[in-house]
């Protein structure tokens, strides 16, 4: 691996972008390491360290998982010698992690979450593709003071406004009524637009929130039941 001018984190946490198809298991499961992702990579990109975090598909994790993740990220973030961080991750929930981080991790350097909507195994798998965009985002100067940034289809999506949008497309994750930020083409990395952020303090996740998704007819017992659960809080996603 050729060493740039920038020095890049990549952790792991498993999902599609480690899969590969297991016929005992009946369906992909996450194989590939930390090791073997880089290895893959061309030669020429920034200098990288890996490292395996977690080895997962992402409709797995749990809170704790995502405070882990949440740790080391800004730990690293924290280090002077580290440029950008990438982090890659299932797509399930990869959207929310993202945010998390854009949330509560402070500073300038980038941090880059991407992954794959196919296996490794699969005809036209494109991980090793999005996370070599990744690693250039986050190794471009111009990328500094994105905050937490979603790279994949060589779209630059900020976190507080990406979404995934389709269950198998590769180009899923997208910003409705926002777009991306950039691009990245060949080796160069285009950023067209600099969202504002908010870097909240950073306490913990409180796990009792309740998630309440409104229809036409729904009656308050949800509502209720949360309650006498003793929920914390109650998050509801209204109609219209």
């Amino acid at each position: 691996m050729a060493v740039g001018a920038s020095r890049v984190i990549v952790l792991t946490t498993g999902g599609t972008i480690a899969m590969r198809y297991d016929a005992a298991a009946g369906g992909a499961i996450p194989t590939l390491g930390a090791d073997e992702l880089a290895a893959a990579l061309p030669a020429g990109l920034p200098e990288m360290q890996v490292e395996e975090l977690i080895n997962l598909p992402s409709s797995h994790f749990t809170l704790e998982t995502l405070q882990v993740i949440r740790e080391r990220v800004a730990a690293l973030v924290a280090e002077s010698g580290v440029d950008g961080v990438v982090l890659t991750h299932g797509t399930d929930t990869l959207e929310e992690t993202a945010y998390l981080l854009d949330l509560t991790v402070p500073g300038e350097k980038p941090i880059v979450l991407t992954g794959a909507m196919r296996a490794a195994s699969d005809v036209g798998y494109e991980g090793l593709a999005n996370l070599q965009a990744a690693v250039r985002v986050a190794a471009a100067p111009r990328a500094q003071g994105l905050g937490t940034v979603v790279v994949l289809n060589d779209e630059i999506h900020a976190a507080r406004y990406v979404t995934k949008t389709h269950t198998l497309n590769p180009a899923t994750f997208q910003s409705p009524g926002w777009g991306p930020v950039g691009r990245v083409e060949g080796d160069a990395v285009i950023v067209v637009r600099r969202p504002e952020r908010q870097v909240l303090p950073w306490r913990g996740l409180e796990p009792k929130v309740g998630l309440l998704k409104l229809a036409v007819g729904l009656e308050a017992d949800s509502l209720e039941d949360a309650l006498a659960r003793g929920v914390r809080g109650v998050v509801l996603e209204a109609l219209g």
